[in-house]
């Protein structure tokens, strides 16, 4: 991933990061709270170790952009949401193709 591309997907989730919190509703548990924000950490780790590029990122794009669209996340939206920065979190780093050297035909 481009250095530019990272620095966009760091700007992205961190705002995100800092503007969960806000949108949590009162059905959202504090273990539940507690592990969005552990989630998206690990999120922002990988991205600095560069280990996700944007089209990883998409499938937890998407679970957000959907689930906050009413403005609030409730424990659903919540569970939904931690489910999804697992798989991602969990999947091995990503490569950077460009870094690979080619191979002859």
């Amino acid at each position: 991933m481009s250095q530019g591309g990272g620095r966009l997907l760091r700007f992205v989730f961190s705002q995100i990061k800092s503007e969960i919190p806000e949108l949590v509703s009162a059905d959202v548990t504090p273990a539940q709270r507690q592990e969005l924000d552990r989630q998206l950490q690990i999120l922002l780790q990988r991205i600095d170790r560069k280990q996700v590029n944007l089209v990883t990122v998409q499938p937890v794009l998407q679970k957000l952009q959907s689930t906050i669209g009413d403005g609030s996340i409730t424990s659903d939206d919540a569970n939904e949401i931690i489910s999804a920065l697992r798989a991602l979190n969990e999947k091995p780093p990503e490569t950077d193709e460009r870094a690979k050297p080619a191979t002859p035909q």
